[in-house]
């Protein structure tokens, strides 16, 4: 079985002490997407992503480029041998992957081949997956490029994505009016992209809208959303804000309603049960919805500029553990490799996922706190 990686992740396994793994290299962004697009262009048995708005976006698009019924999984726990052989007996002999954190939970020795594109790789930055499959794939129009920015709005990677986030800021200038100037000036970033005197811009709503079809109806969610767009094809951004007949609109913005309400709640609540102890705020999610409590840290995260970091968890007793969701403004810390270090997870600099062992939540707390604390 071959697997082609398409991810911006950083990596917790060595991929050069691996016999079956190729590692595409580049010189600059350039060639870069010259070669990532040699291999996403190709048709594949099986498509499989993270479940978030990057890698749903770049299933998107590479969806909208193939023009046909893919087969998609999402995936946020990694292949192991057990699945692996179950995908062989159904026929599956070619696999590519987007934005797929969980490569690094997967018993890559059993894949015959794996070919790993990432700009990380060539230390060309950190740029998100929906993003390179845009730039792979321009054939994707203007709306490849819409729904590869809200996926690039979604990862914090507005500063490294500029060119493409103005162009649909001033395509767009009934929707984002306060963030013209920043557009024209070159001097859009993660932040005011979202905000801007204390008010959410649009782009903080196309965040929930590409959300909430994940944390409110889960792997079902994201499925739909793909079939709409492949259904009925394309739509603007106006008319995600307006009425419109477009099936997949009217899905997007019932459940965005939705999610609005549930964040509401949640906020009240953290407000209510935070702990703060130095620069870390502990918080227990009170919503069991897969993915939220990750878009939640995040915009929790945006009201604490000075350092401080988020750790968000709920309890998983089926499976013994705490799932965790990290957020800070400040990447210094390098919650993603922290988190390596400590053996529990990973992720970005400034956003990284782990989970613990319920016995162990008092260590890890406690790592934490020596950590952070005393960077």
């Amino acid at each position: 079985m071959e697997l082609v990686v398409i991810d911006h992740h950083q990596l917790q396994v060595d991929l050069t002490k691996l016999d079956n793994t190729k590692i595409i290299l580049a010189s600059n962004l350039e060639e870069f997407y010259q070669k990532a697009r040699i291999y996403i262009k190709e048709d594949y048995d099986l498509v499989i992503s993270d479940e978030d708005p990057d890698g749903i976006t770049s299933v998107i698009i590479y969806n909208l480029y193939k023009n046909k019924k893919i087969n998609f999984l999402g995936n946020r726990n990694g292949l192991k041998k057990e699945d692996i052989n179950l995908l062989k007996e159904k026929g599956i002999k070619s696999i590519i992957a987007f934005d797929w954190f969980p490569f690094n939970y997967s018993d890559l020795n059993d894949f015959d081949k794996i070919i790993y594109i990432s700009p990380r790789s060539s230390n060309l930055g950190n740029i998100n997956t929906s993003d390179t499959v845009y730039q792979a794939l321009p054939e994707t129009g203007k709306f490849g490029r819409d729904i590869s920015t809200i996926g690039t709005v979604c990862d914090y990677l507005v500063d490294n994505c500029k060119e493409k986030i103005n162009s649909v800021v001033l395509d767009y200038k009934g929707l984002f009016p306060e963030l013209i100037n920043l557009a024209e000036e070159n001097k859009l970033d993660r932040y005011n992209v979202y905000k801007i005197n204390n008010a959410n811009t649009k782009f903080f709503d196309l965040s929930l809208m590409l959300w909430a079809p994940f944390i409110l109806e889960g792997q079902e969610g994201n499925n739909k959303l793909i079939e709409l767009i492949t259904q009925n094809q394309i739509f603007t951004l106006n008319e995600l804000f307006n009425n419109s007949n477009n099936p997949t609109v009217i899905y997007l913005q019932r459940l965005w309603k939705k999610l609005e309400n549930l964040l509401k709640q949640e906020e009240e609540n953290f407000n209510l049960n935070k702990r703060v102890i130095g620069k870390l705020i502990f918080y227990e999610v009170k919503t069991n919805k897969p993915g939220f409590m990750s878009k939640f840290s995040s915009i929790i995260s945006d009201k604490y500029p000075n350092g401080e970091v988020i750790v968000m968890r709920t309890r998983n007793e089926n499976k013994g553990i705490f799932s965790h969701s990290l957020r800070t403004k400040i990447g210094n810390y390098n919650l993603g490799k922290l988190m390596i270090k400590l053996g529990v997870g990973g992720g970005h600099e400034e956003a990284a996922g782990a989970n613990v062992k319920i016995e162990k939540e008092e260590w890890f707390e406690k790592e934490l706190i020596k950590e952070i604390n005393n960077f």
